[in-house]
């Protein structure tokens, strides 16, 4: 089977967008021009839940969904044996999908087939949106028979993807290393040596910040919803300890070293209205703060006066070649 065509609304830096493949594509750009937009748009279509990460108001066009806001991504399949639907009877029928055929002049999908060369198509949808009381993402992976419908969430009629079927599709996604969005942080021993090396310890803004958090202007445990929770267990606590100690929620360790540890890099491109942190972007920006460090490493060490080598190593044709600088 094959991906013939694939529709994005609303999802991670993608407002509206459509990329029709050929039987072998290959995607080539710029860091930030969406090909990881694109790959993990196929992986929520066509992944195995268990390599598909959970999603958060930043996969939203723009995020902060509203409760109209809907993430749609719609898959058209084609090359099914014999383009005859009576062969494929796990995706065609009463409970599956709907019977369509595919144009490939203009890449519309028909609902009946006036041309012999119209191979037969099936459409698989995913769509999320964002509960605000629970602050939790709901998605739906299904059979996509209908424009008109507008939200899949309200209907009842719609029929769900079977995930045996992505067996038929073949999908299989690789990600990439996703350790390298900690690059840019206090949990990066190479980051710590940076700000060593430029003596640029943020000591007060962090002491601020700590004394910040520790007395939050607008207070979790007070929360009219939370509130009574928060007060039935202090009256638990006093029954076990004489000093009655009282429930605080915050959003970190009210210490230097927990603050430190949570500060996690994010990235605010032209137009965008929000930065992104840093794990929601490509894998092309996140290996790229290795060598902005290690540039910055060196440049600190060369104003010093102190010596600073860097080795790299680029895998060519003939094996790996390495490539060494030196710079005082």
């Amino acid at each position: 089977m094959q991906i013939a065509k694939l529709e994005i609304e609303n999802f991670r830096g993608i407002r509206e967008g459509t990329v029709q493949f050929s039987p072998h594509t290959v995607f080539v750009g710029a860091n930030n021009c969406g090909k990881t937009t694109v790959i993990e748009a196929l992986a929520l279509l066509f992944g195995r839940d268990r390599m598909i990460r959970q999603l958060t108001e930043h996969d939203f066009y723009g995020s902060n969904p509203q409760p109209p806001d809907r993430i749609r991504l719609i898959a058209t399949v084609i090359d099914f044996e014999g383009d005859d639907p009576a062969q494929h009877m796990d995706w065609f029928r009463d409970d599956r999908g709907v019977v369509k055929w595919w144009n490939p002049v203009d890449g519309a999908v028909m609902p009946a087939r006036t041309d012999p060369t119209w191979p037969l198509a099936c459409q698989v949808a995913f769509s999320a949106r964002f509960h605000r009381p629970s602050l939790e993402v709901e998605t739906l992976r299904y059979f996509h028979d209908d424009d008109a419908v507008e939200d899949v969430f309200s209907e009842e009629s719609t029929t769900s993807f079977p995930a045996r079927l992505i067996r038929d599709i073949g999908f299989f996604f690789v990600p990439a290393a996703r350790t390298w969005d900690r690059t840019v942080s206090f949990g990066s021993e190479l980051f710590r040596r940076v700000v060593a090396a430029g003596e640029g310890q943020p000591s007060e803004s962090v002491l601020s910040e700590r004394d910040r958090l520790r007395v939050p202007h607008a207070r979790l445990e007070e929360d009219e919803r939370l509130a009574p929770i928060v007060e039935r267990l202090n009256i638990e606590l006093r029954g076990f300890f004489r000093t009655a100690p009282k429930l605080h929620l915050r959003v970190t360790a009210t210490d230097s070293d927990g603050l430190l540890e949570s500060v996690v890099s994010h990235y605010a491109h032209e137009g965008a209205a929000l930065p992104l942190p840093a794990r929601r972007h490509g894998s092309g920006l996140l290996s790229l703060q290795h060598l902005l460090l290690l540039l910055q490493f060196g440049r600190l060490r060369a104003e010093a006066h102190e010596g600073f080598w860097m080795v790299s190593l680029s895998t060519q044709s003939d094996g790996f070649s390495a490539v060494f600088n030196h710079g005082i």
